[in-house]
C-alpha cells in the first residue's frame, strides 16, 4: 500500500452527537434562513479541523477490504454513505437504503475512475522508460557499456523519482437495476447488479541500507505490482416498515453477490530492479510474466460476498444505520476480512420548520467496529466524516461536499442534469492522494 507520512491527528469535537434538545434547537435555527449560511460555514469548519492525517510508513499492498466500489459521491463526503444510502449505490454501501427508493430505476455508470495525483506525469514519458530498459537488457555489461551512460543516467533519475511516486488506478462500471413493490404498509424493493470493476497499483520500494552509489542502491530496490480485474453480479432484497405513532421508518437489507476475479501480483516473490536487467527470458517468464503477453499470466478466481444492512429514519431526516459487509465473503479459498461500520446522518434542512424542499444539508460519520487500536486516540482514525449540501433547481440540481476520511481531507462536487449524473471528488486516504470521476445515467 502507498503510504503518507503525516501528522498525529488531534482530540475531535463531537460534531454529530445531537440530543432531542438539540434537535429542537436546530429546528429554531433554521426557521430563520438567515441563518443557513453562517451554520454551514460553521459545519464545514467543524470538519476541516479535524481533518488532520495519520502516520505510517510501512509498505502493504492495497486490498478491496471495505468497497470493491467507491461511489465517487460517497468518496466526496469521506465515503461516510452507510447513513445515507439513499440512490443505487446502497448496493454497495448499506442494502437497507434499496427500500426507500420509490420509483423503478435504471442507473449505468459508463465511466467511472480513480487515479492516484501522480500516475499523470508518470504517464506521459512512460515510453522513453521502456525504450531506456529495452537499451540497457540488451547489453553484456549494462552497468559498464560506455554507449549506455545516458540510458543509464535516465534510469536512474527516473527511478529516483519512481521511489517517491504513488501510481494507481480503479475504474468501475456498475449497472443497476431497482424495482420498488409494496405489500400493506411494508415497503419492499428488489434490485439486480452487474459489475465490472479493476485494481492496478506499482511502487518502487527502498530496500536496505542505502550505498554510496546510487547505481548499487537502486538494484537493491524492489518492484511491488498488484493488479485486479473482477466481474460481479447479484441480487438486493430491502424491506422498510413504519413504526406507529412515531414518524419512524425501519429497513433491512440482504445483498449477495458473485464473484470471478483475475489477479496478477508479485506478492510474496517481489521483482528485484535486478532482475530486469540479469534474468533471462524464460526465467522471467516462469517467475512473473510474459511482457509480451502478461494477460495470459492472470490468475483467475471465483467466489462470493453477502452484505447485510439496517436502518432507522426518523422524520425522513435522522438515520442510524448498521452494516455488515462481506458475512461471509471467500474468493477462492481466502476469506474476504468482514467490514462492520455504524453510520449516522442528518437532513439539517428536512428538520427545518417549513423544510427547505429546494435544499438538503446533510451531515454524516461512519465509525468501523472490526478494528482495534492500541491508544484511545488512535479512535479518530477509524472515523469517517463528511457533509453534503445539495441545491435543487428546475431539471439542474448541483451539490458540493466535504469530509474527513480517518483524518484525510476529501473535497467533491456533483452536477445532475436530466438522467446525466457528473461527479468529481478528490479524496485523501492511507495510501495517496485520488482523483475520482464518475458519470452516471439513472432512468
Amino acid at each position: 500500500m502507498f503510504n503518507k507520512k503525516a501528522l498525529k491527528p488531534v482530540p475531535q469535537a463531537t460534531c454529530l452527537s445531537l440530543s432531542s434538545k438539540h434537535l429542537y434547537s436546530i429546528d429554531n435555527f433554521l426557521h430563520n434562513k438567515k441563518n443557513i449560511i453562517p451554520f454551514i460555514l460553521l459545519i464545514t469548519f467543524c470538519f476541516l479541523s479535524v481533518m488532520t492525517p495519520n502516520e505510517s510508513t510501512a509498505f502493504e499492498y492495497m486490498t478491496p477490504l471495505e468497497h470493491q466500489y467507491r461511489s465517487v459521491k460517497a468518496m466526496g463526503m469521506g465515503n461516510a454513505f452507510g447513513a445515507v444510502a439513499n440512490d443505487s449505490d446502497a448496493f454497495f454501501y448499506n442494502p437497507a437504503g434499496i427500500a426507500s427508493i420509490k420509483d423503478t430505476r435504471v442507473d449505468l455508470q459508463p465511466m467511472g475512475i480513480i487515479i492516484t495525483r501522480d500516475i499523470y506525469e508518470e504517464l506521459e514519458n512512460i515510453q522513453e522508460l521502456i525504450d531506456d530498459m529495452e537499451a540497457i537488457n540488451k547489453s553484456s555489461d549494462p552497468l559498464k557499456d560506455p554507449n549506455l551512460e545516458d540510458e543509464r543516467l535516465r534510469l536512474m533519475n527516473r527511478m529516483k523519482i519512481l521511489t517517491r511516486k504513488k501510481l494507481g488506478v480503479d475504474t468501475a462500471s456498475p449497472l443497476r437495476l431497482i424495482v420498488p413493490l409494496s405489500l400493506g404498509k411494508y415497503a419492499i424493493a428488489v434490485g439486480g447488479i452487474a459489475h465490472a470493476w479493476s485494481q492496478s497499483q506499482i511502487q518502487v520500494q527502498q530496500v536496505g541500507l542505502p550505498w554510496d552509489d546510487f547505481a548499487k542502491d537502486l538494484l537493491n530496490d524492489e518492484l511491488f505490482y498488484n493488479i485486479i480485474g473482477e466481474i460481479s453480479y447479484g441480487g438486493v432484497l430491502a424491506l422498510e416498515m413504519p413504526v406507529y405513532p412515531l414518524p419512524l421508518e425501519i429497513s433491512g437489507g440482504l445483498s449477495i453477490r458473485r464473484l470471478h476475479r483475475w489477479q496478477l501480483t508479485d506478492k510474496g516473490n517481489p521483482l528485484g530492479l535486478d532482475d530486469l536487467i540479469q534474468m533471462d527470458e524464460d526465467d522471467f517468464k516462469k517467475q512473473y510474466f510474459d511482457p509480451e503477453d502478461p494477460l495470459k499470466s492472470l490468475v483467475e478466481s471465483k467466489g462470493y460476498r453477502v452484505d447485510i444492512g439496517t436502518m432507522a429514519t426518523f422524520r425522513d431526516a435522522v438515520s442510524v444505520a448498521l452494516v455488515f459487509q462481506n458475512v461471509p465473503g471467500k474468493v477462492a479459498k481466502e476469506d474476504i476480512p468482514r467490514n462492520s461500520e455504524i453510520s449516522a446522518s442528518i437532513n439539517l434542512a428536512k428538520l427545518s420548520m417549513p423544510s427547505l424542499t429546494s435544499f438538503d444539508i446533510i451531515l454524516a460519520g461512519t465509525v468501523n467496529l472490526d478494528e482495534k487500536f492500541q491508544k484511545d486516540e488512535d479512535i479518530l482514525n477509524k472515523g469517517r466524516f463528511g457533509m453534503e449540501a445539495v441545491w435543487r433547481l428546475p431539471f439542474l440540481e448541483l451539490s458540493g461536499r466535504a469530509g474527513s476520511n480517518r483524518g484525510f481531507m476529501t473535497l467533491g462536487a456533483g452536477i445532475k442534469l436530466f438522467f446525466l449524473d457528473f461527479d468529481y471528488a478528490f479524496y485523501g486516504d492511507l495510501d495517496t492522494d485520488w482523483h475520482a470521476f464518475s458519470f452516471n445515467l439513472a432512468f
